[in-house]
């Protein structure tokens, strides 16, 4: 009796389906990414979600600093106000004291998935409507004010939804990993993304440079769609009225004294020193380097890279034990890199010292974001993350010291005090509470 079988020697199979091109590129795909993670630096990305996420913060924060590029020179030609200008850079800033804390309590109670979505759509439409108008020439100072003003109430969401959903996504033991990568989008981009966007509107203008911004959030949201994540993380129980719910998390961040005594530390950069870094640079170039926009571009530059390399410092050293006393040790080191900066005429040892204190600046942030996430339940996760995002609120306030310090003294005497005044602050605020020392 002949036996007739159908079924194909061993191995052809095998060889059948490595002749199938798109399995090819599935098996080469998935080979890249493994071998890609096995690089300990970025080992958070191993994990799909993440993986997508970090995806979305590459797009997101390229979009925004096109945007500030854009919008900066624009507002500048259309109002010719240093002042309108200057403030047109805070008034992102100003939706966090009341938009974040509201926003917090939905993330909570929400699929912060689907309100990820939402937020990127809502970028896409507000840039689609001013894009359109600046094509149209018809831009005016306050259709300027207005999208960064609501633009930056989206953004404050999206960056709480983004730190929530961090935890929800990676185990613990790669928390401060995935926080360093992620925050890693924010510094390179700013390291690379002003200085193309200044070449593309020489080249093209505001409205064709402006479209770019516009497309990257559209592939952010279609790159968003691929996320699966299920679980604590896609829906929210949280019963009781929004305003109780807010209540809540109020009370917890209160109660919970270890998180306010971490975060007060990165308000108080946000105070002091980015104020000298966002706001006053442009002056401080002028009036102690005599240099103009190629000069403040190399210093921009460098803040850019000293924050990449300082997140990629963090993310290879992975957990660290003593989260706020390294924190402290590093606003140390920013003080004097910023003291040592202002009494600096030589561009080139500027970079250098501007290139290590904002490293250890990002450090501050990084750590500050890794502790407290670590330490609060899922629950209240949104709203406390966007109460304390609502700290940074004292941006506009810290700009408004340095600049009337350095109206009347000059920008160098203004940068001389804020760090001495930083420096006086951190100094009570650590034998104050002598517990920073041993927070983990």
């Amino acid at each position: 009796m002949i036996s007739w079988n159908l079924n194909p020697p061993n191995g052809l199979n095998t060889v059948q389906s490595a002749s199938d091109p798109r399995q090819r590129k599935a098996a080469a795909s998935k080979g890249f990414l493994r071998s890609f993670g096995r690089i300990p630096t970025l080992r958070s990305l191993r994990v799909r979600d993440f993986r997508l996420l970090w995806i979305t913060g590459w797009c997101n924060n390229s979009s925004l600093w096109v945007e500030g590029v854009v919008l900066g020179w624009l507002t500048y030609q259309v109002t010719q106000s240093a002042l309108l200008t200057t403030l047109s850079v805070g008034m992102g800033a100003l939706p966090s004291v009341v938009v974040g804390p509201l926003g917090g309590v939905y993330i909570d109670r929400w699929d912060r998935k689907a309100l990820l979505r939402a937020c990127i759509a809502a970028h896409i439409v507000l840039t689609a409507a001013l894009t359109a108008v600046i094509f149209a020439e018809a831009v005016v100072a306050w259709h300027i004010f207005a999208y960064i003003f609501v633009n930056g109430g989206v953004r404050t969401v999206r960056m709480v939804i983004e730190s929530s959903l961090i935890p929800n996504i990676v185990p613990s033991r790669l928390m401060t990993n995935a926080f360093s990568l992620f925050l890693l989008t924010a510094s390179f981009t700013r390291f690379i993304v002003p200085v193309v966007t200044g070449v593309a509107i020489r080249l093209v203008d505001f409205g064709p440079t402006m479209t770019v911004a516009l497309v990257l959030y559209i592939f952010a949201l279609v790159v968003t769609l691929r996320i699966q994540l299920k679980g604590k993380a896609s829906q929210q129980s949280v019963s009781g009225s929004p305003a109780s719910d807010l209540v809540e998390g109020i009370r917890y961040l209160v109660q919970e004294k270890r998180i306010l005594a971490i975060y007060i530390l990165p308000a108080m950069l946000m105070l002091f020193i980015a104020p000298v870094n966002m706001g006053l640079m442009p002056v401080y170039v002028d009036e102690v380097f005599q240099g103009g926009p190629e000069t403040l571009g190399f210093i921009i530059g460098s803040l850019g890279l000293g924050m990449t390399l300082g997140t990629l410092i963090l993310a290879s050293l992975g957990e660290m034990r003593y989260k706020a006393r390294a924190m402290v040790f590093a606003c140390w080191g920013t003080i004097a890199g910023v003291l040592l900066f202002s009494q600096m005429t030589f561009l080139p040892a500027a970079l250098v010292v501007v290139l290590t204190y904002s490293g250890l600046m990002m450090m501050v942030y990084v750590l500050a974001s890794t502790a407290v996430q670590a330490i609060m339940p899922d629950r209240v996760r949104g709203r406390v993350t966007a109460l304390l995002g609502a700290t940074f609120a004292v941006f506009p306030f810290g700009t408004l010291m340095v600049g009337g310090v350095a109206e009347r003294f000059g920008a160098q005497a203004a940068v001389v005090a804020t760090a001495v005044a930083f420096g006086i602050c951190l100094l009570v605020y650590t034998t104050v509470n002598r517990r920073i020392w041993s927070l983990e």
